[in-house]
């Protein structure tokens, strides 16, 4: 008789580093899934971790495992990698954030296999939403024709924010980003202590394989930008106010450019 293989979901943080991709999902063809408990409050960095007991074939991971929006059945790309640390173990790397307040499945197909042969008994499917925080009242700064905006949400750790940039100018803003995967706009979570040491907190970021090549944008006249940014909080206890460094490289590539900084302060609990 062939073995049967069978895993269990986990959770961890995640450090994303795919190009993300789109395409048309068919997995609700598969009949008899074998269903998981839904999850809620699912943060939009999360990254599952499935633990079968044998170590898998790793072209039948890409081929059968997915994660669908309900909402349109959108893919959403994942790359299902192999943990070095217990090759049991497969992570399921986002090349981009989730949204918030959203419905997804993840779907495990019963294509997938061990490094034996040996296939699952039956496909897997859970359902997840992500979470929907509340955001404080919006903290703005003008500066040099651009207004600034951010608002924030801490959930224990975890802190989100949404930054918009907005041209209040008459004029069209040229801005870029260093490379193929940078917006031209960031921000970063920090304090500095008593001792004038600097803490930040670790943002998530892309890890996707971007080009070299210098992205130039343009913000025209009443236009406006808008990124997500999480941040996890600091291990070290904030004795300082916290600030949010919000970075907008402006000009065009190789040419005049100026690095506008805005400091905004956050209360962190």
């Amino acid at each position: 008789m062939k073995r049967v293989l069978t895993f269990f979901l986990a959770m961890s943080i995640a450090v994303l580093f795919a190009v993300p991709s789109v395409t048309n999902a068919e997995s609700e063809s598969i009949p008899a899934w074998k269903v998981f408990t839904p999850k809620t409050e699912v943060e939009i960095d999360k990254e599952w971790t499935i633990t079968f007991n044998d170590q898998m074939e790793e072209r039948s991971l890409y081929q059968n495992i997915s994660v669908i929006r309900e909402k349109d059945n959108q893919e959403i790309f994942i790359e299902p990698v192999i943990d070095q640390n217990n090759k049991k173990a497969v992570k399921l790397r986002l090349g981009r954030l989730y949204d918030f307040n959203e419905n997804y499945v993840l779907y495990i197909k019963d294509g997938v296999k061990s490094i034996k042969g040996r296939p699952l008994k039956e496909p897997v499917k859970m359902k997840f939403q992500t979470v929907n925080p509340e955001f404080e009242d919006p903290k703005v700064i003008n500066q040099d024709g651009v207004e600034f905006q951010a608002i924030v949400s801490q959930i224990d750790k975890k802190l989100y924010t949404k930054i918009k940039v907005t041209n209040k100018s008459e004029e069209t803003i040229p801005y870029f980003g260093k490379d193929g995967c940078d917006k031209g706009l960031s921000a970063d979570l920090f304090t500095e202590m008593s001792n004038g040491k600097i803490i930040k907190g670790v943002k998530w970021e892309s890890s996707a394989l971007c080009t070299a090549v210098l992205k130039s944008y343009s913000l025209e006249a009443g236009e406006t930008v808008e990124i997500i940014e999480v941040i996890d909080m600091p291990s070290e206890p904030l004795n300082g106010d916290a600030y949010l460094k919000i970075n907008f490289q402006r000009g065009i590539p190789d040419g005049n450019d100026s690095l506008s900084i805005v400091k905004i302060s956050v209360q962190l609990k």
